[in-house]
């Protein structure tokens, strides 16, 4: 009976054999990527990201947008290329413990725009030099492989923190809403919309229930998770943001071939920490905003990240509301539990949180809006993902989304108890479409 490498090194062997006899350029490159994934991911995990945008298939993306590498797929082939299997498991450890998931994967998947993907998060990536990039020399040893990982994970955390805020900021303005209303402009197209994204939804929440234990209990594998520190690079890059939240593409092409731009290189790793959420005398409002940038992460999120930040956020509201006592603070930790049980349940639990993190969101708003920059600043650096607040107006609302007029905001934060059964009549009313799914999980 073949050995486990033998079974491996044969399909190894196979897909190259095919990709040799390969009629076309479009057959080679869907061959490549098949041996890229299956070279890179861990195990026997499913496929997560499918080939042709995955507009029919388990996993499928809604109507015009595209399922992006949050790891690059391409630049991380290097890194598997040549391995047997222990050694891709001790570089899958590595990439765990710097929080990359490499392959075709649920857990390495964004869901973008399609002009925000190809044409977008790519291209920044060609500008920046960090597509194709070299890590290492040709027939580089295993440790010096591993000894690459650190700069990789740090180049990778960048890109992802770019198109993080570029497919949050496009979702909350009036091009996603614009995107949504025509994915379920007809009955058959709502329909659609519905079905893919229910079937979408179930099977990642099945790929998130198996293997993210598991991928916990990799990243600590080879010591303590590591945290990527590129702080200044954002910071060198913020120029490139429009008021509107839209990247700046062309400008930055511009300045890098005259010279103007360098990006820089990044701080050395840490050990990964856990969002501070203690609270000390003086600090609960810049808390309270942080907690913001959590709701606003919960909102964007459509995969595990949106969960694990709606689960901090839940936490983090509960010890506010135990140092202060204050009431809308009770208020306001009961809305973040009412989003992270939505996040947790498909397709309809979408009607419970979205609706929850807006009105947390709108009524943190209202309470300070002094500090609320600098908290999304501050968090989106420890998450290494970019929660940055949606567009607005200059009254500080948020439009299309949050219409509730500033008279009945008042109620809610000058006298929340009174006003609870209101908010909870906003937010139920969700649960009551959902049934016992939020009780029960189906």
């Amino acid at each position: 009976m073949a050995t486990g490498q033998e079974l491996f090194d044969a399909e190894i062997a196979k897909i190259r054999l095919k990709i040799k006899k390969s009629p076309s350029s479009a057959v080679t490159k869907r061959l490549v990527r098949e041996l890229r994934n299956l070279q890179e991911k861990p195990g026997n995990q499913r496929t997560g990201i499918e080939a042709k945008g995955g507009t029919k298939g388990k996993y499928a993306v809604d109507t015009g947008k595209q399922a992006h590498h949050r790891t690059s797929l391409n630049n991380a082939a290097a890194f598997f290329e040549d391995l047997d299997i222990p050694e891709k498991v001790i570089m899958g450890q590595k990439f765990a413990q710097y929080g990359l998931t490499p392959g075709d994967l649920t857990t390495n998947r964004l869901d973008m725009f399609s002009e925000l993907h190809q044409g977008g998060i790519h291209s920044i990536e060609r500008y920046l030099n960090l597509e194709g990039k070299q890590y290492f020399k040709a027939g580089a040893s295993l440790q010096q492989k591993l000894a690459a990982v650190e700069e990789f994970a740090a180049d990778q955390k960048l890109l992802a923190s770019i198109a993080d805020r570029m497919q949050f900021t496009a979702e909350q303005s009036t091009f996603g809403l614009s995107r949504r209303i025509e994915s379920t402009a007809t009955t058959k197209l709502a329909e659609e919309y519905i079905t893919k994204r229910g079937r979408r939804s179930k099977n990642q929440k099945l790929d998130f229930l198996e293997y993210i234990p598991e991928n916990h209990e990799v990243a600590r594998a080879l010591g303590p998770q590591m945290q990527s520190n590129n702080a200044n690079r954002l910071a060198a890059l913020e120029q490139y943001f429009n008021p509107d939240g839209t990247f700046d593409k062309k400008r930055l092409k511009a300045d890098k071939d005259a010279g103007i731009f360098t990006l820089p290189k990044a701080g050395p790793a840490t050990e990964f920490s856990t969002i501070p959420l203690d609270i000390s005398k003086g600090s609960v409002k810049f808390k309270r905003a942080q907690m913001t940038a959590l709701a606003g992460a919960g909102l964007a999120g459509v995969s595990m990240l949106g969960t694990a930040a709606s689960a901090a956020e839940t936490v983090g509201r509960g010890q506010i509301a135990a140092e202060t006592k204050d009431p809308m603070d009770i208020v306001q930790t009961g809305l973040s539990g009412l989003s992270l049980a939505g996040d947790v349940v498909p397709v309809v639990g979408e009607v419970v949180s979205t609706p929850a993190d807006l009105l947390n969101m709108a009524i943190d708003r209202r309470r300070e809006r002094a500090t609320e920059a600098e908290a999304y600043k501050q968090t989106s650096q420890i998450l290494e993902k970019n929660p940055y607040k949606p567009a607005q107006t200059t009254d500080g609302s948020i439009p299309e989304l949050v219409q509730t007029e500033k008279s009945a905001l008042e109620k809610i934060t000058s006298d929340p108890l009174n006003e609870l059964e209101y908010a909870g009549k906003q937010i139920l009313g969700g649960l009551k479409a959902v049934g016992g799914a939020i009780l029960f999980g189906f």
